[in-house]
């Protein structure tokens, strides 16, 4: 760049403006801070040395830019971005409102390169967010959102050519759900739904997959407390039709009959079941777990179970 000055200006003046609404209202607290670097990296010295470099760049950059604060007493809100101004950006936002919502948003992404040269790289992006409202305190709902991205080459170990393994490496992910919470007295029930959509270079391996489940805990007296829950996953392969179903339940108690003394009993159950004709896969775990804390508060553990799978 050449007027390194310009740039500290940019910021001065950027600083400015995210605090200026602070002042129209008097509920509202901004925070914040920016910073900006300048990274000059040695391209004549021996990068055989360093096989691996994880996100080099050069040049200026927006080190990181925060701003968090309060919009009135009752809702937070957060921002942070890292590395803005190359590849290797991160940025997180959060808004809470501590009576009603939750909103979170996450993004990073990075380069790897490879060789002497760096003639062969790779980039990976991840990306994930939630909301959740609480319309009473006793019921909420929620949207998770993630997903992932990578595309590049994978190493080389004196191979001709920039991919040892074939294009295979570029592939993404995306997966959406969502569902109810309730919490009713001494019982909590939850319901979730989503699909999840995996793309590969290699379009025999493309699938999409629907699942759903629940979760149950109850508080029986002050001694004893079971959780329970189900997984369905359906899982479809684009290229052949074939699909796989995959059925799991956990059961788990803590039981305190005496003071010191606690059982833990557990069962779970899994089969995964593929549409044709093929073997079915099932596995089962019972178990009994037993806590004693001594007079002197040493806890003496004991574990039983017996698994089996066909």
């Amino acid at each position: 760049m050449k007027n390194p000055k310009s740039v500290l200006i940019i910021v001065a003046v950027m600083a400015i403006a995210i605090f200026q609404p602070g002042l129209a209202n008097a509920q509202a607290k901004f925070n914040g801070e920016a910073t900006v670097s300048y990274l000059n990296f040695d391209e004549e010295g021996n990068r055989g040395s360093a096989a691996e470099l994880f996100n080099t760049y050069d040049g200026f950059n927006f080190q990181n830019l925060s701003i968090f604060g309060d919009l009135n007493p009752h809702t937070r809100y957060s921002l942070r971005l890292d590395e803005i101004g190359f590849d290797g950006r991160r940025a997180a936002i959060n808004i809470t409102d501590i009576n009603l919502y939750k909103l979170k948003f996450d993004y990073r992404q990075s380069r790897l390169l490879y060789g002497p040269d760096t003639d062969s790289k790779n980039e990976r992006k991840f990306y994930n967010g939630s909301f959740e409202i609480k319309p009473t305190k006793a019921v909420s709902a929620f949207v998770n959102y993630q997903g992932y991205k990578n595309e590049g080459d994978r190493i080389v170990f004196d191979s001709p050519g920039t991919d040892l393994f074939g294009a295979l490496y570029d592939r993404k992910s995306l997966t959406i759900s969502g569902g109810l919470k309730g919490r009713f007295s001494n019982r909590q029930l939850g319901f979730n739904y989503g699909q999840r959509i995996y793309d590969d270079k290699n379009n025999a391996l493309d699938s999409k997959t629907t699942f759903f489940g629940f979760d149950y805990f109850c508080r029986q007296m002050a001694n004893l407390k079971i959780v329970m829950n189900y997984d369905y996953a359906q899982k479809k392969l684009d290229s052949t039709g074939t699909e796989l179903k995959d059925n799991a339940f956990g059961l788990a108690i803590l039981y305190r009959p005496i003071n010191r003394l606690t059982l833990g009993p557990e069962f779970k159950y899994r089969t995964v079941k593929p549409n044709a004709d093929g073997p079915k896969f099932t596995s089962y775990l019972a178990g009994l777990t037993l806590d004693y804390v001594t007079p002197y508060g040493t806890t003496l553990t004991g574990e039983f179970g017996y698994e089996g799978r066909n």
